[in-house]
This record gives C-alpha cells, sequence and structure tokens, in this order.
C-alpha cells in the first residue's frame, strides 16, 4: 500500500550543468541529453517496469536552476516530446527552478499530457500561494508539492544552521498555510497528494510534518 515519489536522473533533467568540479569538462555547458526520452526508457521507465512498477508514485523531474536564459519554444517542445513519450503507467511531476520556466505554455502542456506541476518552496521561485494561484496550476489528476529551502538562504546555510535537525528551528507560517491550502484544493477536485519535506525548510522534517497535520486539524480536514 506504500508508494513512494522518485527522483529522475540528473543527466535527464538538467538543462545547463552547474559551475562546479563534479561535472569535470561538463562544467558550465549545454546538457545534449536535456530531456532525453530514449535516456529515459532504458534508465527510468524500464528499470521501474521490472522492479518497483507496484510501488512508483509521481516521478519528479527536477529541472536545476541555470543561469542561462530561456528559450521558450525549445523548452516547451522538448517538454511535450519528452511527456509524449512517457508510458501511460507512469506519472511525471515536472519541478522547475527558475521562475522563466513558468511558460504561456508549460501549464497547458502539463494538463494535455497526464502530467503536473510541482508545488515547490524553495529559495529562488515564488511562494507555493503565489503559484497556486497562476491560470491552470492544479492540472491534476494528483499533486506534489516539495518543502526545500526558505527564501534568501544557501543548501550549506541552512545545513549548518538547523543541524542536527532534531527541532523545527525557523518555523514558515505562511508556508504551512499555503501547503493546507493546496492540500484542501486538491482533496475537493478528488486528486491525489503527495507532500515531500526536506529538513531544511524549517529545521527538522518530522516536525514540519507535525505541525501541517495540527494545521490541517485545526481547519477541520485532517483525515
Amino acid at each position: 500500500g506504500f508508494r513512494a515519489c522518485m527522483k529522475v536522473w540528473e543527466r535527464i533533467t538538467t538543462r545547463v550543468f552547474p559551475e562546479h568540479p563534479r561535472y569535470g569538462e561538463r562544467a558550465g555547458k549545454a546538457n545534449p541529453d536535456f530531456l532525453s526520452t530514449e535516456l529515459f526508457a532504458e534508465h527510468v521507465a524500464a528499470p521501474i517496469a521490472e522492479a518497483f512498477a507496484d510501488f512508483i508514485g509521481p516521478l519528479i523531474l527536477e529541472i536545476p536552476p541555470s543561469r542561462a536564459p530561456v528559450d521558450v519554444v525549445a523548452w516547451e517542445t522538448a517538454l511535450v516530446r519528452f511527456l509524449e513519450a512517457v508510458p501511460p503507467a507512469l506519472q511525471c511531476a515536472v519541478e522547475v527552478r527558475d521562475p522563466e520556466l513558468l511558460t504561456p505554455g508549460y501549464f497547458p502542456i502539463l494538463r494535455e499530457h497526464g502530467a503536473t506541476h510541482v508545488f515547490n518552496f524553495w529559495s529562488r521561485m515564488p511562494d507555493i500561494g503565489a503559484q497556486l494561484a497562476l491560470p491552470l496550476s492544479m492540472p491534476g489528476p494528483f499533486v506534489v508539492a516539495r518543502l526545500m529551502l526558505p527564501p534568501g538562504i544557501t543548501y550549506e546555510d541552512a545545513k549548518q544552521q538547523f543541524a542536527p535537525f532534531d527541532r523545527v528551528v525557523q518555523p514558515q507560517p505562511k508556508m504551512r498555510a499555503d501547503v493546507v491550502r493546496l492540500i484542501e484544493l486538491a482533496v475537493e477536485r478528488g486528486f491525489e497528494v503527495y507532500v515531500v519535506v526536506n529538513n531544511k525548510a524549517e529545521g527538522s522534517s518530522p516536525g514540519t510534518v507535525r505541525a501541517l497535520a495540527e494545521l490541517m486539524k485545526s481547519h477541520g480536514s485532517a483525515p
């Protein structure tokens, strides 16, 4: 009865490789395998079908941030091509980390292909409430949220401030209210909801989950 979200291999989801030693000669260069349907079929879809089909939930395509300009036509064309090639049994949730990728065609493309948008709480993105307010932002029939990193804080800063991650250090009441609103809207529409919580959202993932559950209960929306 347990289904898991899974992030898709970064070789497929990275537009431009970050300037980081781990990427060697590829650092700073455009990724020729961005949204490769061939690599996805061989290294993601086939292994899932063979070994994890009974447990797979949404596949998260996290598109890392990049300073490279966004070619709207190229981005939307690549997204359509990719989603058209995904086997119907798999659910795809696209997580953009550049606001520029929230193009006019983005949400309609997701809706047309049975995919959804990942509502993310992450430093460089509009907050979840702002994302939810965008037209067609909840195409259904499932919803994914990822609570990752407060605005203005780097990953390393959060790691140092929040370790050892055994308590909520920096509560985010707006984030919590936005997530509960998101869940309530999804449930009203009969959509499945997945909320993935990182320790670096507030300091402790279990603490954030508990706070969300209590807030839902106070709204009368908890099961």
